[in-house]
């Protein structure tokens, strides 16, 4: 979601991302399970951010579920680096 920054602000969007929406949730996967807790305080004010640029999940999204997966952030770091031309010397 191109918006995800805006949800959870910039430095949360880099260590965390939504996944898919199963029944009445949302599955959001973290870099690190301290991110999973910390976020799962803050569910409430996420969704309420969500809500406001997607109206229509309200009816859809009733709760937030945290995922750590440390191995999709390796990866998807070492995609980014490898789209970085390099410029020679």
């Amino acid at each position: 979601i191109k918006q995800w920054p805006h949800i959870v602000g910039p430095k949360l969007s880099t260590v965390t991302s939504p996944l898919k929406i199963r029944n009445d949730s949302l599955f959001v996967m973290t870099k690190h399970a301290v991110y999973s807790q910390e976020l799962s305080f803050l569910s409430e004010e996420i969704k309420k951010e969500i809500f406001k640029i997607f109206p229509k999940l309200k009816p859809v999204v009733q709760k937030l579920v945290f995922q750590t997966q440390e191995g999709y952030f390796n990866e998807q770091r070492m995609q980014e680096m490898q789209e970085v031309p390099v410029k020679p010397k």
